[in-house]
Formats: structure tokens, C-alpha cells, sequence
């Protein structure tokens, strides 16, 4: 934990409001000791780090349009939203949100947002 404490500082800054201990850097070093499961699935569905091999792109359309597709994207991302505007502009039923002073992982960056707009997707609202 001690080597976490150091090398991402931001991460204990990011999850303070929720947690005001090191149990998310206990979390996160126990999850990153581990065998990388989730790291060998993701390079296994993707192309040149973060292309995707088989693009929901190519294979949207194949979606029946009654079932709704939300995409909530971070302010500040890096992954860009042109795709999810190409899907909206194309597809009935498809939703796309931006959360102010978020990157990509909304959920830590803008918990209560995030909640707020999962709620209302689940809920229907």
C-alpha cells in the first residue's frame, strides 16, 4: 500500500469525499496484486490498446431499436464522443450525456452525478 500512497496520491484525493482512510488504496493494491484477469480480457477484445476489435459500430444496427442505449461520457475523457453522436444521429431510442468535470471513470470523478444519471436511466426518468 505504502508503494500506492505514493506513485497515486490522486486516487486517496479522488475517493476522499466518499472514504477518509486508505481502504480504496487497500482495495485498489489487493485488485492490482492480483492475476491481471481483467487485463488479459481487455487485451483480448482489443486492438493496439484501446481500438476495439470488433466495433459496437459495425454491429449496432443489429440492435433491436425498442431497447434504449445510454452513453454518459466524462467532460474531460480522453475517449472521444464522436462515436456515441454517430450512433444518437443514426438510431431512434440512443441517448448521449456529458458530465461536467469528469474523465473517464465518471463514477469516481462525479459520484453523485453519475448516480444521479444512472438513476434516471434505470428509473426511466
Amino acid at each position: 500500500v505504502p508503494v500506492i500512497k505514493h506513485v497515486r496520491s490522486d486516487l486517496r484525493e479522488k475517493f476522499k469525499r466518499l472514504v477518509d482512510d486508505d481502504r480504496i488504496l487497500i482495495y485498489l493494491f489487493h485488485c492490482n496484486a492480483q492475476l491481471p484477469t481483467g487485463e488479459k480480457a481487455f487485451r483480448t477484445i482489443s486492438d493496439c490498446f484501446a481500438w476495439a476489435k470488433e466495433p459496437i459500430m459495425d454491429r449496432i444496427h443489429l440492435l433491436d431499436e425498442k431497447i434504449p442505449i445510454y452513453f454518459l461520457h466524462g467532460e474531460q475523457s480522453w475517449i472521444t464522443m464522436k462515436s456515441s453522436l454517430i450512433i444518437q444521429e443514426n438510431r431512434e431510442n440512443t441517448f448521449v450525456e456529458t458530465i461536467k468535470e469528469a474523465g473517464h471513470h465518471i463514477y469516481a470523478d462525479a459520484p453523485e452525478e453519475f448516480e444521479m444519471y444512472l438513476k434516471r436511466i434505470l428509473y426511466n426518468n
